[in-house]
């Protein structure tokens, strides 16, 4: 595979990063994800109970 290939591949699965983590925020699920510190700081912004 040449570069251009390559780097063609690399440019879909960073869009696939950014829509799979797109998704997720939307349904609310990424504090759930994060380390325990960071999730008391998040509950209201992503709708959780505290």
């Amino acid at each position: 595979m040449g570069a251009g290939g390559a780097a063609a591949l690399d440019a879909v699965y960073r869009r696939a990063d950014q829509v799979l983590y797109a998704e997720k925020r939307r349904r609310g699920r990424r504090a759930s994800e994060l380390p325990g510190e960071f999730q008391s700081t998040l509950p209201s912004i992503y709708g959780e109970p505290a």
